[in-house]
């Protein structure tokens, strides 16, 4: 899984919302934006309950819940070429289970409006903090300029940030995943594939190379030798160099 669809998925789980089904286009074209469709279910809506409604309200929609009254996220027509906060269609049931009473029903009636209200809200929410994430790690944003190069008379040794399309937090804790994810929104860190390579100054073969993928880096205080790995990887990159050179030179 991405890091944008990691992180929708998570605040999606945290509200309430379902999360198997998440559909974004983050392309700034017309269109674009991010939605999520299925059935809530009964502990989403407990939890959606309690941010979204006050009082006997509050109190009413969750017996409505406890007797079965049911609310799902479908797609709409504009759904078949777009997935984004106007796609979504909220529908709140009461079919199954219990009888509602009239205030717990008008109740549920008025949690269907603040659902729709919210529903959009956090797909326009997400949507920014998508594009804010992508940004963070894109060659057209944070990695802009992220290369440096250094000339001897035969060679030429490139140090560059590259997109790292399979940015790793699978195996991290909540908290450094949170954590972290919330600094690229908050521009105050670029994540991106560490590249070292050495070309040949005559003809631009590329004679070695060396990649670290999963990194980080603070804006605040942008480092020279990436934690200390940049020495080894450079070592890599040359050894690798002189390997591809004494090959060519036993196979003249």
């Amino acid at each position: 899984m991405n890091l944008i669809k990691t992180y929708f998925t998570r605040q999606l789980a945290k509200r309430g919302y379902p999360i198997d089904d998440i559909c974004y286009s983050l392309n700034s074209c017309q269109g674009d934006g991010m939605a999520f469709y299925g059935d809530i279910d009964k502990e989403g809506l407990i939890r959606l309950a309690d941010t979204l409604m006050n009082g006997t309200e509050k109190a009413a929609v969750k017996r409505a819940i406890n007797k079965g009254a049911t609310v799902t996220i479908e797609r709409n027509s504009c759904a078949t070429h777009y997935s984004h906060y106007n796609t979504m269609t909220v529908i709140a049931e009461a079919c199954f289970g219990e009888e509602l009473t009239d205030f717990e029903w008008s109740s549920f009636q008025s949690f269907e409006q603040a659902l729709e209200e919210d529903v959009k809200a956090t797909s326009q929410s997400l949507e920014a903090d998508g594009y804010a994430i992508a940004d963070a790690g894109s060659q057209y944003g944070a990695l802009a300029d992220k290369k440096r190069t250094f000339n001897t008379a035969r060679f030429t040794l490139i140090i560059e940030e590259l997109e790292d399309e399979n940015f790793p937090v699978e195996y991290w804790d909540d908290s450094l995943i949170d954590d972290t994810i919330q600094a690229f929104i908050d521009k105050k860190q670029r994540y991106f594939l560490l590249k070292v390579s050495v070309v040949a100054r005559n003809d631009e073969t590329v004679l070695g190379e060396s990649y670290l993928g999963g990194c980080t880096e603070s804006h605040d205080s942008p480092s020279k030798n990436y934690g200390g790995y940049l020495r080894q990887m450079v070592s890599e990159a040359i050894h690798e160099s002189r390997n591809f050179i004494e090959s060519v030179s036993l196979a003249a």
